[in-house]
């Protein structure tokens, strides 16, 4: 009965998320001098704005509805759990060697450097440079990296 309850507020918070995400998105392109989308959302931003208030006064109401105040708080406490969740495995991350932020920042390393991987596919999704199997490639956007010989 628990996680039927906590879908209700959850889902209208991911909406909320996915509409302040679009608002970021869309001004970042903008100040970046990008194009206008190929299919522009009308009225942006005073819909998305009007969205995010409808949304929000929807979550609103379920808390001091005493009827639906159940499945806002069992909402609130999952999405809690997660958030709590996510920055402490944000906080120690491990590299393909199995070495953890934390190991390098005490080793005095750079924690941005170039990693080596020996694998037949690697898939990068960032502007980096990566040493495959001895060869350095310049990657830059999402691209899939095939090597060949060695693996």
């Amino acid at each position: 009965a628990w996680l039927v309850k906590a879908t209700g507020a959850i889902i209208i918070s991911i909406y909320v998320m996915i509409c302040i995400s679009q608002l970021r998105l869309r001004r970042a392109r903008e100040r970046a001098g990008m194009p206008a989308p190929i299919l522009p959302m009308w009225l942006f931003p005073w819909a998305t704005y009007f969205a995010i208030a409808a949304m929000v006064a929807v979550l609103a109401k379920m808390a001091f509805d005493p009827k639906l105040a159940s499945e806002f708080w069992a909402s609130a406490g999952s999405i809690a759990v997660v958030l709590i969740a996510y920055f402490i495995k944000s906080r120690v991350k491990t590299d393909a060697t199995g070495t953890t932020t934390a190991d390098l920042v005490s080793a005095g390393e750079p924690t941005n450097r170039a990693t080596t991987v020996t694998a037949n596919k690697v898939t990068i999704n960032a502007n980096i440079t990566v040493n495959v199997t001895g060869t350095v490639l310049n990657v830059s956007d999402q691209s899939s990296i095939e090597s060949r010989g060695k693996s």
